[in-house]
């Protein structure tokens, strides 16, 4: 038997031997930490979508393993959180953004000019990248934001509710005034007056750039420094709206909506159609009984919607812009890009990826969804913005103004 001293002497040595290992472990570790380049990167998202985000970045740093990516998930009002910081001098190296307010940061050179890591880049492949995407970050012909994922407005219909009618289900190529018709045969209340379930779901005042956009009416100057929406055609956007729910009355007025939102009046069967991007598609994948299709947007004149995509951009802060613009390119790239096919809310920019079996074939959706959303890039406007005012202050300003006409409807 081992006296008890020796036996404290061995289990002391053996303390100082591991604590000794485990000190050069520590030591190894951060010195290879110290060698490696640390970006911060904010994105905003759903929780679906944020863990996407942690996806990408863990396949970006096992490809760059020379790099450490601090996630930064910002909620909202995530373009105000993002202007403090930069204005405190604590931006992130690089951050999300949108094709809204991205002229803004252009204009104040908050963002980097990418023109010279692409030129010299010969691995970023800008031809897999739909062009109508890269051009909507462009300022004074230089691209200053790398898009990753895109939506296009479309309209998703009830199948049952039109088949219930015998009504045949929306066309590719059909107007507003074959959707004002539609409705109104859709729209049905009980022996009370009651309504039973919408044509339409939604078309307030929220939706005035879109219907503007498509009578081809501006909404500032061509150097974006002034509103001009004091014009006729901009009053009959307006005016086309309002009739919608007080002359044809086949969208919920106001009062009507307060119980539910439209997006829920659609989801519950209350309403037979429901404009909305692709980013409701993950939502309408958990009602099981709900048989619902894509339709593209009705027009007026020409065929047009509105377009809205998501790029990462580099702070002109940064530290390390090599390691940013790394990042960047990364998740425009096909291996990144599967991860957001994979998630099924908005579409690809890797034209890669958007013409593979696994997303056009994608049975979670239908098949005509996917196609509409890509096809609608031909015909598709961007949201307008201006460099004297953010997107947000000047669509609540405009909201603001229009909800005192809708306050009279109903």
């Amino acid at each position: 038997m081992i006296p008890y001293h020796k036996l404290l002497s061995i289990f002391k040595k053996s303390i100082i031997i591991i604590f000794s290992i485990f000190i050069m472990i520590v030591t190894a570790c951060t010195k290879k930490d110290s060698k490696r380049a640390t970006i911060r990167v904010a994105y905003w998202g759903n929780p679906e979508e944020r863990v996407t985000k942690l996806k990408i970045i863990e396949a970006f740093e096992k490809k760059y393993p020379e790099i450490k990516v601090k996630p930064s998930a910002i909620n909202w009002p995530y373009f105000q959180k993002i202007l403090t910081e930069i204005a405190g001098g604590d931006v992130p190296d690089v951050f999300l953004i949108d094709d809204r307010p991205f002229i803004d940061y252009a204009y104040k050179k908050t963002i980097v000019n990418l023109d010279p890591f692409i030129k010299k880049d010969q691995g970023f492949n800008m031809g897999d990248i739909f062009p109508e995407l890269i051009d909507a970050f462009r300022w004074k012909g230089s691209i200053y934001g790398i898009p990753n994922q895109f939506y296009t407005f479309v309209v998703y219909y009830n199948k049952e509710l039109f088949d219930k009618e015998n009504i045949e289900y929306p066309s590719a190529i059909w107007t507003w005034q074959d959707c004002i018709a539609l409705a109104k045969k859709l729209t049905r209340k009980d022996a009370k007056g009651v309504t039973i379930h919408y044509g339409l779901s939604n078309l307030g005042p929220h939706y005035f750039n879109l219907i503007a956009r498509q009578m081809g009416v501006r909404i500032f100057n061509k150097d974006r420094t002034k509103c001009i929406l004091d014009n006729p055609k901009a009053v009959k956007a307006a005016q086309f709206i309002i009739d919608m729910l007080d002359k044809h009355k086949v969208v919920p007025t106001p009062s009507e909506g307060q119980s539910f939102g439209p997006m829920q009046l659609f989801q519950m069967g209350k309403a037979a159609m429901h404009i909305s991007g692709q980013w409701l598609i993950p939502e309408l994948r958990n009602y099981k009984d709900l048989k619902w299709s894509v339709a593209p947007m009705p027009r007026f004149k020409e065929k047009k919607t509105l377009l809205g995509i998501h790029a990462f951009v580099i702070s002109s802060q940064t530290k390390h812009p090599e390691q940013a613009w790394k990042f960047v390119k990364f998740v425009a790239s096909p291996e990144a890009q599967k991860l957001i096919a994979r998630l099924r809310i908005n579409i690809p920019v890797s034209k890669t990826v958007v013409y593979s079996e696994d997303f056009v074939e994608d049975k979670q959706r239908p098949r005509e969804g996917n196609r509409i959303g890509v096809d609608a890039l031909k015909y598709s406007l961007l949201w307008e913005s201006s460099t004297n005012c953010t997107v947000d202050f000047a669509s609540d300003t405009i909201n603001r103004e229009l909800d005192k006409c809708f306050a009279y409807v109903g």
